[in-house]
């Protein structure tokens, strides 16, 4: 028996060297998913020659990505620094870094937190004469999050918050362009952007990636999804 699935149960076994086709694990917390992951990765590398570059792993937190490097890494004695083993946001910073100039930014933009985008909604809110008391930033930036992300449009809100929104939300938006900034929402609604309109990178990566594995799909939302 191969060495990576010996100490595998039958169904992990199965879910480790079942290759061809969509494969689901579902399992309980602290049933052994990750394991299982990274076993089936180091076996698409080891049994049936898929190069490392061509396998996407998808996890929800920078930990977990790190762990799961960690145990490739180990289970392959080599390097996995290259691998696209990351989150839905650091996988599309990095496809962001190579062809954000399709969509009018410079390759050297900076990611900025959520802190930075509550200050800067603080601040157009002050320039626009909007109270700070009346309408708290952070919440405000909840709804303008959610727009950047097309799951509703401003016409879903009632005034007087469709009334901030109307003024906050474009100039919140034109402010990032014009300063080559990007937020978290950004990471993953501009490559979809650039996926939908530069068809060629699309087709490039969809040729790229042999395999995709997501930890915990469950998890995801509309736009990781797409």
């Amino acid at each position: 028996m191969d060495i990576l699935i010996k100490d595998l149960n039958e169904a992990q076994q199965k879910a480790v060297s079942q290759t061809e086709g969509p494969v689901m694990a579902i399992a309980g917390a602290g049933s052994g998913k990750t394991n299982v992951l990274t076993k089936r990765i180091a076996f698409l590398i080891n049994n049936v020659g898929v190069p490392k570059d061509q396998i996407l792993a998808i996890t929800f937190t920078n930990k977990a990505a790190n762990e799961m490097k960690v145990r490739i890494a180990k289970l392959l004695n080599a390097p996995t620094q290259s691998m696209w083993i990351s989150t839905f946001h650091s996988m599309c910073a990095r496809i962001l870094r190579e062809h954000i100039e399709y969509l009018g930014y410079d390759k050297r933009f900076q990611i900025i937190d959520d802190d930075d985008t509550v200050q800067m909604i603080k601040s157009i809110q002050k320039e626009k004469g909007i109270d700070t008391k009346t309408i708290d930033p952070r919440k405000l930036k909840t709804h303008v999050m959610n727009l950047k992300s097309e799951d509703v449009n401003i016409s879903h809100y009632k005034e007087p918050l469709s009334g901030y929104l109307n003024i906050v939300f474009p100039e919140y938006v034109k402010r990032l362009k014009e300063n080559n900034l990007v937020d978290f929402e950004d990471l993953i609604m501009l490559t979809i952007k650039l996926f939908k309109q530069e068809t060629h990178l699309l087709n490039h990566y969809q040729k790229l990636f042999q395999y995709i594995l997501v930890d915990e799909f469950q998890d995801t939302n509309n736009a990781q999804y797409e």
